[in-house]
């Protein structure tokens, strides 16, 4: 038996005014990175 499951990512701090921390790497950008990546495995599960 199959079940449809959803599975909600924020890649969160995407917006102008706050793009969360910045440091060594930029919270936006590598959380991007990692929830795209996150999807695109999801998807081919």
């Amino acid at each position: 038996m199959s079940k449809n499951l959803t599975l909600a990512i924020d890649v969160g701090h995407n917006v102008d005014f706050d793009g969360g921390v910045v440091g060594i790497r930029d919270e936006n950008s590598l959380n991007y990175e990692v929830g795209t990546k996150l999807i695109e495995e999801c998807r081919t599960a």
